[in-house]
């Protein structure tokens, strides 16, 4: 594969990464408008990540390393999915 091939695929994962919550967003504003309500702005999801990732996380003391490991194996995997798509 080539450098070139190498980038295009990295810039691909990044760019669907970074448009992933905005796409989420704009499907739950259609949503609340296909229903008469008032939409939650369109930057919303970034709000929550970014919420969400400056929370402590909290684990169960007994946790297993499987456990502790799940988010990462997932995100993992999603990636891995995105890759094999392109």
């Amino acid at each position: 594969m080539s450098w070139l091939g190498l980038l295009s695929q990295l810039m691909a994962i990044i760019v669907a990464l970074v448009i992933a919550p905005l796409m989420s967003g704009w499907v739950n504003q259609w949503r609340a408008r296909l229903q008469n309500k008032k939409a939650p702005g369109l930057l919303q999801p970034y709000r929550v990540l970014r919420k969400l990732f400056n929370k402590e996380s909290v684990l169960a003391e007994h946790a297993s390393p499987l456990f502790r490991m799940a988010p990462y194996i997932v995100f993992g995997c999603m990636l891995l999915a995105l890759n094999l798509y392109r």
